[in-house]
Formats: C-alpha cells, structure tokens, sequence
C-alpha cells in the first residue's frame, strides 16, 4: 500500500518471486486522487512494475470508498481489462 510508505518497485523486486502481489490500486492515492487520463496512466504504471513474471492480482487495497464516482471505478477496470490482455490474462463477461 502506497499511501503507508510501500514502494511498488521495491516490493517487486525483492518479493516477486516469491508471492502474488494482490491490489496495486491504492483507494486514496490512485483511485480517489486520479481520474481520465491521469488514472490510466497510474494504473498502466502498476502493471508495468507488477505483471512482468505473474504473480499479480490486479484490485483495490480496499473496499471502494462512497465518494468516488461509479464511472471512475469502470474507467479503471476498463484500463485494466486491456492491460490484463496485454501482459496475458484478462476477465471476459459472456
């Protein structure tokens, strides 16, 4: 978690061989502070540092707080629709 001193790149490189990093959107300082253009670039960011070798479970490190906007939230997830498919797996809808 960012916001508590946790450096993605740090994190990544000295564990990411040895667990599955799961969240990467920080709720305060990713989801609520960006938005549009800004919130893909910090989520495209986290999968460029997480997704190379696997072991990356892309969500939010916490339960979605009631004054960010419905459509901030689907704009990150499509964001990271598209880059699941680019480092290699993605969640399809039928």
């Amino acid at each position: 978690q960012e916001s508590s001193g946790m450096d993605p790149q740090t994190i990544k490189d000295a564990y990411g061989d040895k667990f599955v990093c799961y969240g990467s959107l920080d709720v305060i300082d990713g989801l609520l502070a960006y938005d549009g253009e800004a919130l893909t670039e910090y989520i495209t960011k986290r999968f460029a540092i997480y997704a190379p070798g696997g072991g990356f479970i892309f969500n939010t490190g916490h339960f979605v707080q009631p004054d960010i906007p419905p459509k901030r939230l689907i704009h990150a997830y499509t964001v990271v629709n598209g880059l699941a498919r680019q480092y290699g797996t993605a969640v399809t809808t039928p």
